[in-house]
């Protein structure tokens, strides 16, 4: 049996998310879209990996499965807690304080559904035991312009760190590392 995912995720903690292309990466720009940060309508969550638990092959082998929209996987990105709570200070400079926003553990099942905060789940459980969700305080309602949350994600994707995978066939993770920790 393998190590106990934390509940907690540590300021220091590298979590990835997995970008696909054109929803969050701009071929033409060669660069992360804000929409990689920013959660569906109806939703308040982005999912992450957190790192710690897990390695960047098993996160490209994850964003390859996923299927949203016309959009297919390109690479991955990262960020740390503490850039979270860097990029909220330097948005609150702009006078906006309603919004709030941190990572959280969610583990998921195998069949995708989120399991009990509670218990415990080890790393090398099935499904995504590794899964955190970047949060938001509010849902992105549908059909309204969420300017707030737009403005927040423009900041985070500054400090967030990108690689687009230039084997993206390859099942195994071939860029190195590109994150900081």
């Amino acid at each position: 049996m393998s190590e106990i995912v934390s509940k907690v995720v540590e300021d220091t903690e590298v979590c990835v998310r997995c970008i696909v292309s054109p929803m969050f990466f701009s071929e033409s720009r060669n660069k992360l879209k804000r929409e990689a940060f920013l959660p569906a309508p109806n939703h308040k969550d982005v999912s992450l990996l957190r790192l710690r638990y897990t390695d960047l092959n098993r996160c490209k082998q994850h964003a390859k499965s996923l299927r949203i929209g016309d959009s297919s996987y390109c690479g991955l990105a990262s960020i740390v807690k503490s850039d979270v709570a860097a990029a909220y200070e330097e948005f609150k400079t702009d006078g906006k304080e309603a919004l709030s926003v941190d990572i959280e553990y969610s583990p998921m099942s195998a069949d995708g559904m989120y399991l009990p905060k509670d218990i415990d789940v080890h790393a090398d459980d099935k499904g995504l035991p590794m899964h955190a969700d970047l949060t938001y305080n509010t849902e992105a309602a549908l059909n309204e312009i969420q300017t707030q949350m737009r403005k927040f994600a423009n900041v985070l994707v500054k400090r967030a760190k990108s690689q687009k995978d230039a084997e993206p066939d390859k099942e195994e993770w071939t860029m190195g590392k590109f994150y900081n920790q």
